[in-house]
């Protein structure tokens, strides 16, 4: 065989996608706000118990966990994410000791890049066993990327692009599993029909039934795309019988059964059975609006983030008319199992993440079908057109982050909620204003306010950001916003906004980080999650275990902050006399901090010197006269919490240093 194989010319135009659309990720790929809200936070550090103590537990936090009994708590995601993101914690922790702490955002920011790409090679190989010629293919992975939500996927630590990977590669294998089919006015695959009686058709069933299972283990939800997904292995294209059919089917099965036993397994161990993590959370949205606002809508609508999903419409149609239902039925099947559960749920918006994030997985396949519809010089020119909109909407998300514009909303004063919105927020998410009436973080409601419409913040953002200046000019900007009349309750404290908003732009890029001499705008994912296994394991009394971490994360940086985590570890595990000499041997910007002087107090209560530890407990409520430590100054010294977080629970920073 030689280039003018069209199989190899298609292996070729695979390999320049993949390695083109790496490199356009690398090159806008932003590492600054990784771990920027619960919801990557809590991965990571169930990625981070993986791999330090082959557990799942994180720190028990106020909202969006499950607790345990024994202290700690488990996240309510699903672990496929953080599974695939071990390999990365493993390597932080060397990184970090080399180059100082935030060094490893390039590492999971590199994870997320990785799995972009999968979902565009995902898409080109769907594209192309629908049918579609090199321009839809090459349509299909930009418009599953580039002209999409999953263009912003990459500054978040989400499991949306490792989901839409999975789900994409199991249509491509039951579609392809089925074999092609050539109708009359549809244009032929490039490659030679799948031989009769080999074992390929098989284990290509065996891998989309694999290739589902995890996408259920990365999200319990998407158990309602499996019949979607095996639909094609029930037809009888290229005059597969009844047998072949069953026993695709039966392969499919086959594949399916180890990662849906793991699953399963892994709901009941965490939460004691299927569906329980998310409990006081419910499908709570009119769907007709939930409908209306995840495809139509300009803060979340799908037609505005993806427009390319216009041709994809047009694809749908294209493949039924040339005999190809089973194939439209099932990728239908796979958008609308995700519309439909999320136009009802209570955040069908998704609450954080760039776009309609709950349909984000079906990106890259409604993508493939708008390729697949790329026949003639009409559609390529409109497909051109949609993905330059596509494009345009989406650097938005890539050149302001989107985690940061939660933080920018969520540093404003909370939202007065509606009694509708009231009824669909979960209550263990809403607030009580000083007259009673319910409120909520307004990230949590920003979506259906006009004001403060996404795009609308995100420019806003973005401008004030790229007009340059000092420090104090950004931030001026940004108490300005172009709202102030019509919404001055909108307006942030601007104390509360991360370093990364109150500094010009700068363009972002993969392996920054690693770069950097100046980390001060990057958040320390890995190291904070750490800190947080740490502090877990003295609240379950496992405080010896987490020494080392503890250790650690000193050595990288010392600071208040973890020279209180040391001498809490020392302190819990009973190894006092360590803990006084650590203690003794810091300097004392570091010894004298409230934390250590806390956890001190606290050592003493645990071998009974009463004296001592009120004297300390006294001098820290005089220096430092919050609530919680005026509180401990005043109780019984037998009466005060076992652990440093205990003592300053409600506090709003946590342990101080």
């Amino acid at each position: 065989m030689d280039g003018r194989d069209p199989r190899i010319r298609g292996r070729r135009r695979l390999a320049w996608v993949l390695v083109a659309t790496f490199a356009f990720l690398a090159a806008t790929a932003e590492e600054r706000m990784l771990s920027g809200t619960s919801d990557d936070e809590a991965m990571l550090q169930t990625a981070v118990s993986l791999a330090e103590f082959g557990e799942v537990g994180i720190l028990r936090e106020p909202t969006l966990n499950v607790p345990r009994p024994a202290g700690d708590a488990v996240s309510l995601y699903g672990l496929g994410l953080p599974l695939v993101e071990v390999p990365a914690v493993l390597a932080a922790g060397p990184v970090e000791r080399s180059l100082g702490a935030g060094a490893s955002q390039s590492l999971f920011a590199l994870v997320q890049v990785l799995l972009v790409v999968l979902a565009a090679g995902a898409a080109t190989l769907l594209s192309r066993e629908l049918g579609a010629p090199p321009w839809g293919e090459v349509v299909a992975a930009v418009g599953a990327v580039f002209a999409s939500p999953l263009w912003a996927y990459p500054a978040a630590g989400y499991s949306e692009p490792l989901q839409a990977a999975l789900v994409t590669l199991a249509a491509f294998a039951a579609v392809r599993a089925a074999g092609p089919s050539e109708p009359p006015g549809w244009r032929r695959t490039e490659r030679e029909p799948a031989k009769r009686g080999t074992a390929r058709p098989l284990l290509l069933a065996a891998a989309a039934g694999t290739l589902a299972g995890a996408a259920v283990v990365v999200k319990s939800l998407d158990l309602v795309l499996l019949p979607a997904l095996f639909l094609p292995l029930v037809g009888s294209r290229q005059g597969r019988g009844a047998r072949e059919r069953l026993a695709s089917v039966g392969a499919a099965a086959a594949g399916l059964a180890l990662p849906l036993a793991s699953w399963l397994v892994l709901e009941v161990v965490r939460f004691g059975r299927p569906f329980a993590s998310y409990a006081g959370f419910g499908f709570t949205t009119p769907p007709l609006a939930g409908l209306a606002g995840l495809l139509f809508l300009p803060a979340k609508g799908l037609v505005v983030y993806f427009p390319l999903v216009l041709l994809s419409a047009f694809g749908f149609v294209g493949l039924a008319r040339a005999g190809r239902r089973l194939e439209a039925a099932s990728l239908a099947g796979v958008f609308l199992a995700l519309l439909l559960p999320a136009s009802a749920w209570w955040s069908w918006d998704g609450v954080v993440g760039w776009g309609p994030r709950l349909l984000v997985p079906a990106v890259p396949v409604l993508a493939a079908v708008a390729g697949a519809a790329v026949t003639s010089r009409a559609t390529r020119a409109v497909a051109v057109v949609l993905l330059v909109l596509g494009a345009a909407v989406n650097a938005l998300g890539v050149f302001q982050v989107e985690s940061a514009t939660v933080r920018f909303l969520a540093a404003m004063p909370p939202a007065r909620l509606t009694p509708a919105q009231a009824a669909r927020i979960p209550t263990r998410l809403q607030l009580r204003g000083s007259d009673g009436r319910p409120a909520a973080s307004r990230h949590l409601v920003a979506a259906e306010d006009g004001a403060l419409s996404p795009l609308r913040v995100h420019l806003f953002l973005l401008g004030a950001r790229l007009a340059g200046g000092s420090r104090e000019a950004v931030e001026a900007r940004l108490v300005d916003p172009p709202w102030r009349s019509e919404r001055p309750d909108a307006i942030p404290r601007i104390g509360e906004l991360p370093l990364y908003m109150r500094t010009p732009f700068r363009w972002p890029h993969l392996f920054s980080a690693l770069l950097a001499d100046d980390r001060s705008t990057y958040r320390t994912g890995w190291f904070t999650a750490v800190a947080r296994q740490v502090y877990r394991k003295v609240e379950i009394g496992e405080a010896s275990e987490a020494a080392p971490l503890a250790h650690e994360l000193f050595s990288i940086q010392p600071s208040g902050l973890t020279a209180v985590l040391v001498a809490e570890v020392l302190r819990a595990s009973g190894r006092g006399a360590e803990l006084a000499r650590f203690v003794a041997g810091l300097p004392p910007s570091l010894g004298g901090t409230v934390g250590v002087r806390i956890v001190v107090a606290l050592a003493a209560r645990d071998r009974g010197d009463e004296r001592t530890a009120r004297a300390l407990a006294s001098e820290v409520a005089a220096r430092f006269p919050t609530p919680a430590f005026r509180r401990l100054a005043a109780e019984p010294v037998a009466a005060w919490p076992r652990t440093l977080r205990q003592v300053t629970a409600g506090e709003p920073r946590g342990p101080v240093p």
